[in-house]
């Protein structure tokens, strides 16, 4: 048997061994990213899938959570081919449904899974047939637009990922938490402190730090590259009106 091409979609496999409980298909599907984020926290793995073969991935693309997906997408280990019970893939979902910032999130991304757009479903259907049969032509369009392989996994948009780790209570106010936009923890007035870049967005200042070993600092939202080269991440201004709610949360006893 011949080796798989290094640039050919992934092979996903049909089975993790997990099983996905339903409640976690629910918080994927409802839009919980905390609840998501804390069940992957505790070892579960990413491509669990429940009864009907559905993953967090598939939940989430079901309904077009996308910070859901965005946040799975900075997983190396997630698989984004699995097909459910009728053979659709987490694409066809989003397809099907209309998730037009799904659909482009998951043809866009780097990841180290490379999405397969010609794959089957049940009916001898592929993502680009069901789009247009549900009157998503400019899904469809994107979809057979979409040049193989797609672009390699670059830290600037996806370090090697750990998981949110929680600060101390006396850094973050239970009720009122503000994350980064990369690495998905919860900023803080030291090295997670908010920084706006060109774009209006904003991201922590250890991200930035990380980003500029690569020698630019890209918007994970909207994947401009910041306007003005900087050399240190103390370089690009705070966002004060976040940065001034941390500080007076910081000060709560």
């Amino acid at each position: 048997m011949e080796p798989r091409e290094e640039k050919e979609p992934c092979q996903c496999p049909e089975d993790c061994g997990e099983v996905l409980p339903k409640e976690m298909y629910l918080a994927a599907k409802h839009g919980q990213l905390k609840k998501v984020k804390e069940y992957l926290k505790k070892g579960h793995n990413v491509n669990a899938c429940d009864e009907d073969s559905c993953s967090l991935l598939a939940s989430a693309c079901i309904a077009g959570h996308l910070l859901v997906v965005r946040f799975l997408h900075r997983i190396p280990q997630l698989h984004r081919n699995v097909s459910d019970w009728s053979g659709d893939t987490p694409l066809m979902h989003a397809a099907r449904m209309g998730h037009k910032a799904v659909v482009e999130e998951l043809l866009s991304s780097p990841h180290p899974c490379r999405l397969n757009v010609d794959v089957l479903n049940n009916y001898k259907d592929k993502a680009e047939k069901i789009a247009l049969a549900s009157s998503n032509a400019d899904i469809a369009r994107l979809i057979h637009n979409t040049q193989l392989p797609q672009l390699e996994w670059h830290p600037d948009l996806c370090h090697a990922l750990v998981l949110p780790v929680r600060h101390p209570a006396s850094e973050v106010s239970p009720g009122f938490t503000f994350e980064c936009n990369v690495c998905l923890d919860e900023y803080n007035t030291k090295e997670r402190r908010p920084r706006s870049l060109s774009c209006g967005h904003s991201i922590c200042t250890h991200c930035i730090s990380l980003m500029l070993e690569q020698r630019r600092v890209t918007c994970p939202l909207c994947r401009n590259v910041h306007a003005k080269r900087v050399n240190r991440a103390t370089d690009i201004p705070v966002n004060f009106a976040i940065d001034e709610i941390l500080q007076e949360q910081q000060q709560v006893p």
